[in-house]
């Protein structure tokens, strides 16, 4: 799935037996990029902070939401 409309990235979410398996690819033009390779005991939620960033909140068991920084081109913390 592609996060919002014209974003580059790309996000896959797998299942495995006991966790979601989150990867996340940056496109342009030299390529393809992973940016984010994160497990989650529980589906992740994808949503957008007051400023417009995507957030994504990931569960292990604590949770952590990160927030994309176009200025970096990757997830930081929050």
């Amino acid at each position: 799935m592609q996060p919002k409309d014209g974003a580059d990235r790309v996000v896959s979410v797998w299942l495995t037996g006991s966790a979601y398996r989150i990867v996340v690819y940056r496109l342009d033009e030299a390529g393809v990029h992973k940016v984010l390779d994160r497990g989650s005991r529980t589906p992740p939620a994808m949503s957008f902070d007051d400023r417009g960033r995507e957030a994504l909140r990931l569960c292990t068991p604590s949770c952590t939401v990160l927030r994309w920084s176009d200025d970096r081109h990757a997830y930081v913390g929050a």
